[in-house]
């Protein structure tokens, strides 16, 4: 009887009552919680839509495109060639694209694109410079290192070499100089002249590639041959030269054979 009423006395492990409160403050943390996580995105969706809105909005109009850097190609040439249109979002022009459109001018060498918030496209252009001048009727052809014909000068550039007996068949700008010997030897030689800063030179013949001729800003004809071994020969020349200083109109050297000679006419 003592245990029964022990027993009795002991409290129910399990109450209804109070599991149903529970569930209910559970479920209300649930449900708080879910519109809580509701009204941050409905606010995230709200303001990415209102700033999407402002980029497209009049005020990133692109209302100024500056170019600089440019001497032979025109402002209207770049700006026809980019793909860029005033007026237009400035996020509708894509960098990379207005890049590869001028780069792919043979004129260039290097294109800088940046934006200037709100509406203004700045371009930075660095331009090939010739190495060369091809004759060609009353004007010039001007040549890249890469034998590349860059366009049109009409008058001659101090400084630069000439280069006579090309094959003018096929010639267009953007295009090579000469047929495949005559590309050949114009990029070996301007591989190597960079390291000979001291050569002044007037004029390359290649009539003959595989007998190329030189003419030094002192008038010597020096006999070049092949490309083969240029370097070897150029460094040749440069040896040689002081030994016939102020003889240079009175005979040519021959840098064809093993032992180079200077022959007199």
């Amino acid at each position: 009887m003592h245990n029964l009423r022990n027993m009795a006395k002991v409290r129910p492990l399990y109450n209804k009552d109070t599991y149903g409160q529970q569930k209910v403050l559970v479920l209300r943390r649930k449900n708080k919680n879910l519109r809580r996580h509701f009204l941050v995105l409905l606010i995230f969706f709200v303001s990415s839509l209102m700033f999407m809105a402002f980029l497209r909005s009049p005020f990133f109009t692109v209302r100024q495109v500056q170019i600089t850097g440019n001497e032979k190609l025109s402002y209207e040439e770049l700006m026809q060639v980019s793909g860029i249109k005033v007026g237009s979002n400035i996020w509708e022009n894509s960098l990379a694209e207005i890049k590869d459109n001028l780069q792919a001018l043979v004129r260039v060498d290097s294109v800088e694109v940046k934006r200037h918030f709100p509406g203004k496209l700045e371009i930075v252009i660095k331009e090939k410079e010739p190495v060369a001048l091809i004759p060609y009727q009353s004007s010039y052809l001007e040549l890249s290192p890469e034998g590349l014909l860059l366009g049109t000068t009409e008058s001659f550039i101090e400084g630069l070499l000439v280069v006579t007996g090309i094959d003018l068949g096929n010639l267009h700008i953007g295009g090579k100089a000469g047929n495949e010997e005559q590309l050949a030897f114009l990029q070996h030689f301007f591989n190597a002249i960079p390291d000979f800063p001291e050569l002044t030179l007037s004029e390359l013949n290649l009539s003959e590639p595989l007998n190329a001729v030189l003419f030094t800003a002192g008038g010597l004809k020096v006999c070049i041959g092949s490309a083969d071994n240029l370097i070897e020969k150029l460094e040749t020349l440069v040896q040689i030269l002081p030994h016939v200083a102020g003889r240079e109109q009175q005979g040519y050297l021959d840098l064809r054979p093993q032992n180079p000679v200077f022959k007199p006419y």
